[in-house]
């Protein structure tokens, strides 16, 4: 007997800046595993502790010239917010 199979993809709200915020989440996550030793942060962006995300903050921002970006507090996957400059 041959089963079927079908998948269903759920979204609401904005693919595109979902998609371009995701990308961006990526990025600071290996700019942190390639960079953020020399800082003396964790690799790990689930490591870092309040201090390690503010120096994480501002540290990204020198270097990258992002204007803007949270990271919750909480660790929850993409949970990085940005503006560009």
């Amino acid at each position: 007997m041959t089963s079927t199979r079908g998948y269903i993809d759920f979204a609401a709200g904005n693919k595109a800046q979902y998609d371009q915020e995701l990308s961006q989440y990526h990025d600071l996550v290996k700019w942190l595993v390639q960079t953020g030793g020399k800082y003396g942060l964790a690799t790990d962006l689930s490591e870092l502790e309040t201090t390690g995300r503010e120096t994480l903050t501002a540290m990204y921002q020198a270097e990258t010239k992002v204007s803007y970006f949270v990271i919750a507090q909480e660790n929850r996957a993409h949970s990085v917010c940005y503006r560009s400059a």
